[in-house]
């Protein structure tokens, strides 16, 4: 059986910042019932999976004050007006580890939280990093930190790597990064 789609009735914007919307929308469901939803719409956002001439992966340890706690993750942002994907992650990179990538690669998209927000996350992996002086946010103070892959896995099966968004980009990145560093070897 498939699943029915649901008809878009209306939409509208409720409040909107610099880098999302808070909309509802109404929408007439499979038995016939119109409804209410709410949603964050998103222009997207990059993650980049960074790893340097001696085989360590960048990570970065921030506040998150939505849920209260540090979050160890790769370098990621939301696209920034004017800005494509790729600029975007590149941006992000050089922001939060103040490095720049002479390569950088586009290895897959997901969607992030489809039932919250429309929120596409493309992720990238980036090598030969060189060093960059561009300075973070004012919002944001980072901890940068260089796993080998084995450190990753292991902070991921003790549980101190969470970040959904990490754990999607490692597992679609995983294979390239260890092909890139034994290229370096």
């Amino acid at each position: 059986m498939a699943i029915k789609k649901w008809e878009k009735l209306s939409e509208e914007v409720l409040s909107t910042n610099p880098y999302s919307e808070y909309r509802m929308a109404k929408y007439r469901i499979p038995s016939g019932k119109v409804i209410d939803y709410y949603y964050v719409h998103s222009a997207g956002a990059s993650m980049v999976v960074a790893v340097n001439r001696e085989g360590k992966i960048a990570m970065v340890n921030q506040y998150r004050a939505v849920i209260d706690k540090e979050s160890l993750e790769f370098p990621a942002g939301k696209r920034q007006q004017g800005k494509d994907d790729r600029e975007t992650a590149l941006a992000e990179l050089a922001e939060e580890t103040q490095f720049a990538a002479k390569e950088i690669e586009q290895i897959g998209t997901i969607e992030v939280s489809p039932g919250l927000v429309d929120l596409l996350g493309y992720i990238f992996i980036a090598h030969d990093l060189y060093p960059s002086e561009t300075e973070a946010d004012e919002t944001e103070e980072f901890e940068v930190f260089w796993y080998s892959p084995e450190e990753i896995e292991a902070m991921i099966a003790n549980g101190k790597i969470a970040n959904a968004w990490t754990l999607a980009s490692w597992m679609l990145s995983k294979k390239r990064i260890v092909e890139i560093i034994a290229k370096q070897k």
